[in-house]
């Protein structure tokens, strides 16, 4: 059995949890704000992710936050901060539309 530990969020309450062999996560988004953000408790470094179901595409999305670009320091901050924006990785249609089709 692999064994692991990951961190789950879901609207900023963060959570722990230990993995032995496997992990299913059953989740009732309440709208296309919540989201689910998935993290690796490792010495090996990982981007988060970002799990949030769309309504309007009827399918799940998974998101990366990525730093474009940097600021100047200025008078007040003395330091550079990352300029972030959510990328797209991958959209995933609710139902497979071929399996859908098939007779049962």
């Amino acid at each position: 059995m692999s064994q692991g530990k990951f961190w789950a969020s879901v609207n900023e309450e963060r959570r722990d949890i230990d993995i032995q062999g496997g992990c299913s996560v059953d989740w009732s988004p309440v709208d296309s704000e919540t989201v689910l953000v998935l993290g690796l408790s490792h010495v090996r470094a990982a981007d988060n992710i970002e799990i949030q179901y769309d309504f309007t595409r009827d399918g799940w999305v998974i998101f990366r936050t990525v730093t474009v670009g940097w600021t100047e320091p200025t008078a007040e901050k003395h330091y550079i901060e990352g300029i972030e924006k959510r990328k797209e990785l991958a959209f995933i249609p609710s139902w497979d539309e071929e399996q859908a089709d098939e007779p049962a």
